[in-house]
């Protein structure tokens, strides 16, 4: 119960920035709060949801920002919620 709440929390926040900074593609700082709510997301379970969000990172990072650190942690992250799913093919 303590880890949901605090997830919340961390959720509403990150969204919070999202609705004030809007998907500011120049921001670097949006793909990371991306990041972070795919990986809220993964941890509670909500594998489609954490995708998705993981996705909006990549499209951003792919348009932007060419950090290959970055993408290679969005690919990763791809990777478990795959691993997760029992689909492999992402």
């Amino acid at each position: 119960a303590q880890h949901q709440c605090e997830y919340d929390t961390a959720n509403f926040y990150y969204k919070k920035i999202i609705e004030i900074y809007g998907e500011d593609k120049e921001n670097q700082a949006i793909t990371v709060i991306y990041q972070e709510l795919g990986n809220i997301a993964l941890q509670t379970g909500q594998f489609e949801e954490a995708r998705n969000y993981y996705i909006k990172a990549l499209h951003i990072c792919k348009e932007k920002m060419q950090n290959s650190y970055i993408f290679a942690q969005i690919y990763q992250q791809l990777g478990v919620v795959a691993y997760e799913q029992n689909k492999m093919d992402i």
